[in-house]
């Protein structure tokens, strides 16, 4: 193998990085380090108990690496619907219009990051059901912990990515939230309340 690592080891850095993706915050990254080391030492137990061929021992490796972070997340995320969304007060707009919540319009609120895969996946959709619904009362706004050094070359490269973006210093607002992994949509009703939470790319339209 190039990298010289066994398969063991490589299906542990495939679900670090897939960690290191779905984390928002040095507080979730080491919840999630945590709990998949103790899962993959578990499996790892498990396999060399039950004596598997190398084969199924790989397939539940596999599997393992695919499963446990979706899972973790589902455990760590926390539930906002029904409750009253937190202010955007201290976002930093740095493309399209300030929003408000609780004003009469609907809003879509995205937490998302340029080194994520999956939130630049969900670009061209969330910019489509934005220039859907953007006429018919619905706000939309991106919201990154990055540096606006960051987000403006990415934004001048993304023309896919016309919504409104903010900043997000110091991640407050996405801690209110209560996000532990991106990408994470909530859509706020008229009355400023979180309606709907979870994937943008799974149940937002």
């Amino acid at each position: 193998e190039a990298s010289g690592g066994t398969p063991s080891s490589e299906l542990h850095f495939l679900l670090l990085t897939r960690l290191a993706t779905a984390s928002s915050t040095k507080q979730a990254a080491m919840a999630y380090l945590l709990m998949v080391l103790l899962s993959m030492f578990a499996v790892n137990k498990l396999i060399s108990h039950l004596n598997l061929s190398p084969t199924i021992s790989l397939l539940v490796q596999i599997g393992t690496a695919l499963v446990i972070p979706r899972v973790i997340q589902k455990v760590l995320e926390k539930k906002k619907v029904g409750l009253k969304a937190p202010l955007l007060s201290s976002l930093q707009f740095v493309q399209g219009e300030a929003v408000e919540l609780g004003n009469g319009d609907v809003t879509v609120v995205e937490f998302w990051a340029t080194w994520c895969p999956p939130c630049k996946t969900s670009i061209p959709h969330l910019n489509e059901i934005y220039q859907k619904f953007q006429d018919k009362g619905v706000g939309f706004v991106g919201v990154t912990a990055e540096q606006e050094s960051a987000i403006r070359p990415f934004l001048q490269a993304t023309p896919a990515f016309t919504y409104p973006c903010a900043l997000d210093p110091g991640a407050t607002v996405s801690s209110a939230y209560g996000v532990s992994g991106i990408p994470a949509a909530f859509v706020i009703d008229k009355e400023g309340n979180i309606a709907w939470q979870g994937h943008p790319m799974s149940g937002l339209e």
